[in-house]
Parts: C-alpha cells; structure tokens; sequence
C-alpha cells in the first residue's frame, strides 16, 4: 500500500498525459478527411474501440483487423487511404505483415503508421526499414492520432497537394474547444482519468461498457506473468506487460500504466526487481476493484450478459453487501481478499480470457 501511494502521489509526473474535456486542439482540420478509408490493425478489443471510437467520430469509415494476416485480406477486398498497423500482434505481426505490402506494386503509395507501446530509436527504425510512414505511441493521444493523420492522408478537398508537406503548426491555429455532451455526468474512479474515453463515447453505459471489458482483458495478466517469470520466460512476460501498458493508458488507468510501463523497461533489460512487481499487482487489484465497486454502485448498472436473466432479489442484497465491503477495504487502502473478489466474479459474470 505504501508504494500504491507514493506511485499515486507521483502520477502527475508521468509521462502519460491523457487529454482534458476543454482543450484547444487541431481537430477541426479533419473535416478535410471525412469519408477517408481508414484500416486499424490491431490485436486488443479495447484498444480497437478506443481508436475506431475516435475515428468515426470525425467521420472517418473504420475497418478492423485482428493481426497481419486479416490486414492483407482487407487489402486484398478494399481500398483505404491508411493504415494503422500494431506492432505486436499475434498470427502475423505488423513488421512482417507491412513488409508484404511493400512488395505487392499496388499497395506501395499507401501511408502504413505503426501503432507501438515503445518509441525507443531502435523501434523507430524498425518501423521505418519494413517500409511504414510514421508512428504513434500507445497509449493513443487525440491531438496526436489527428496530426499523424493530416501529415499522410491526403485531403478530399485538394487531391493535387502533397498531403506530406501538411504543417501541424500552422493548422493548430484554427482551433475549436472539444467538450464532452452536457448530458454526460462524470464518472470518477480512483487511480483513473477517464478524460480520454469521455473523448470517445457518447454516455455513462458506454463508459462503463468498456471499462468492463477492460477488466474482464486485463483479469489475468498479472498472474500469467508471475507465471512466466516463475517459468524462467521473461519474453512471454515482457509481452504481456507491454500489452497491458498500452491498453492501460488508452483506458486511463495511469497507476496501472505506468506500474507495467516501469516492469516492461525492466523485462527489456533481462531483469526485473521484486519491488516492481509487488506494485504492479497492488495497481492491477485496485484498477479491478475499483471497476467492480463503479458497476456496482452506478445508476445506470447495465447487466452485459445478454444471455443471463435480471437479478433477483436475493442477489441485489448480496451485490449490495459485497459493494458496502468493497468500499469499506478501499476507503482504508486494504488489499482486497480473494474471496471477496472471487464473490464479486460469482455475481458479474464476465467471459475470462484463459
């Protein structure tokens, strides 16, 4: 608990800095891309909603791809203006996949940007010699997503400039202020900015909606990767970190962010300290109970389980125990136990994935 808090305390200095409901930003210079084919390639649900989110709300049309191999096949169907290519997916990564682009004679002028949780100068020019245009890092940032976007994809409205000679400084002064709907009231989860997700969804269900996938994704990360460090596997750990420090940030989680960030630096070197873990799964405990108490509690609880039938009684006065435990455990920064836990995953019913 201590070193929780002194990572909360230390949150403002991170290098996560996700974005504000007002702020002045370039979005109105994507008016000129409206209609513009866009394909995401990447591998995690969330981080597909979090970006196809963003997207469609400036009018962009939006196909997805789960890895490599599904990227060519929408090549193969369809035309797109760009790509945004993960790095790190399962089947067939986006180096390779975007190596076999470069070699196909129609696909050549298409702007590939890379999507990577890692922006070190070896990454970079991993990038860059398998033929991509530009990156951006993970978590995704708004301003920046819009920029890297003006900078390749050439404008509906004057088909004759050379979309590369785009000027973010000189478009960042027209402005608007981007403001979530007023029908929306905040929601407030400690160790959270949701600020980002207020930027893509439209109301509280759906906020909630995605914070409870999150969760049900991210259950047993740090399990796994206990394991595969028990296992003497750090790759397989470092993978999983990795993942979890970029679909972390895109959902706001900063403790949780920057607790694997620090453990995916460390796995990067062939090492880890102890400290680093024992925060990382004080970060991933809190970010799974605090989601849990915000489902419990909320006004608009939607039950997400298509195929289960409403609680009855009985069950409302369990959720409502267990909500009054939780909160009293948080409130006095205890670790939650695994029974209360384990209740919790007995009354949401949620599809782990192994």
């Amino acid at each position: 608990n201590v070193m929780f808090n002194k990572l909360q305390k230390n949150s403002e200095n991170l290098e996560l800095t996700s974005i504000p409901l007002q702020q002045i930003n370039i979005i109105e210079q994507l008016a000129s891309l409206a209609g513009a084919k866009i394909l995401v390639a990447e591998d995690n649900v969330i981080n597909q909603q979090v970006i196809k989110g963003l997207l469609t709300h400036w009018k962009l049309i939006v196909d997805i791809a789960n890895n490599g191999e599904e990227a060519l096949e929408h090549l193969a169907a369809n035309n797109f203006d760009a790509i945004l290519m993960d790095v790190q997916m399962p089947i067939m990564d986006g180096l390779t996949a975007t190596k076999l682009i470069r070699q196909n004679s129609a696909w050549q002028e298409i702007p590939v940007i890379a999507l990577t949780a890692g922006v070190t100068n070896e990454e970079r020019k991993q990038v860059t010699s398998v033929g991509m245009n530009d990156f951006i890092g993970k978590p995704i940032m708004q301003n920046e997503l819009a920029t890297v976007l003006l900078r390749w994809i050439k404008k509906k409205d004057d088909n004759n400039q050379n979309n590369q000679q785009f000027n973010p400084e000189s478009a960042s002064q027209q402005i608007v202020i981007t403001t979530p709907s007023p029908n929306l009231t905040p929601l407030t989860i400690d160790g959270f900015d949701l600020s980002i997700l207020y930027n893509v969804f439209d109301n509280r269900d759906e906020i909630i909606g995605i914070l409870r996938q999150f969760a049900d994704n991210i259950y047993n990360d740090v399990a796994t990767i206990d394991q595969a460090i028990n296992s003497g596997d750090l790759n397989q750990a470092l993978s999983i970190a990795h993942r979890l420090k970029g679909v972390a940030g895109n959902v706001g989680a900063i403790a949780l962010h920057q607790a694997a960030k620090q453990l995916n630096n460390e796995l990067k070197q062939g090492s880890y300290q102890e400290s680093t873990l024992q925060i990382l799964h004080q970060a991933h405990q809190h970010a799974l109970t605090a989601i849990s108490q915000l489902i419990l509690t909320s006004e608009n609880f939607v039950d997400y389980q298509d195929n289960q039938e409403s609680a009855n009684h009985n069950n409302q006065e369990d959720l409502k125990s267990l909500a009054e435990q939780l909160q009293q455990l948080m409130t006095q920064m205890d670790l939650i136990p695994d029974e209360l836990l384990d209740k919790l995953a007995k009354n949401i019913p949620v599809n782990r994935q192994e």
